[in-house]
């Protein structure tokens, strides 16, 4: 009985750990860009810097834990429901991933898709405008950059 409920249990386990995004087993991490967005977005979702903090690129985490600290930091005001990994498109140490989620700010919500590059070759034109300080109009995918084997959301500094 009990070796049967085991072995069941293994057996679901991949399938439910499934269920709450599009793409199986991402996990927050830094093996690879969609983990390091998924990380960064629980932990801006839980309004906890700490967790969503050490996914964004090193020498801008200082920057991430310094800003949540004020009343109109993401990390207070923003609310993240319904989180998915859409997709990945990666070039080199630089990865743009798309997702999709529903935003909450100040009791307006929406919902965004972002989309990825339909080709390689437009690779760079996304990351050059997903990287400008424009008011953007439409979801633009975040950006990640690999550091020492590690993938992290990339913050500009520039803005």
């Amino acid at each position: 009985m009990y070796i049967r409920w085991f072995i069941l249990s293994i057996t679901l386990l991949p399938i439910i750990a499934a269920c709450g995004n599009n793409k199986p087993y991402i996990m927050p991490g830094h093996s690879g860009p969609e983990n390091a967005v998924y990380g960064y977005m629980l932990g801006l979702s839980k309004h906890d810097a700490k967790l969503g903090c050490p996914y964004v690129q090193p020498n801008f985490q200082w920057w991430c834990y310094d800003n949540s600290k004020y009343s109109d930091s993401s990390f207070r005001t923003l609310t993240i429901a319904k989180i998915r990994i859409k997709g990945q498109m990666i070039s080199g140490r630089r990865a743009l991933v798309a997702i999709r989620a529903l935003l909450c700010r100040g009791g307006s919500c929406r919902s965004i898709s972002e989309s990825l590059p339909r080709s390689v070759s437009q690779f760079q034109a996304t990351y050059t405008s997903a990287n400008s300080c424009t008011t953007k109009t439409t979801a633009e995918p975040f950006m990640c950059v690999e550091v020492k084997g590690r993938w992290y959301v990339f913050l500009s500094g520039s803005c």
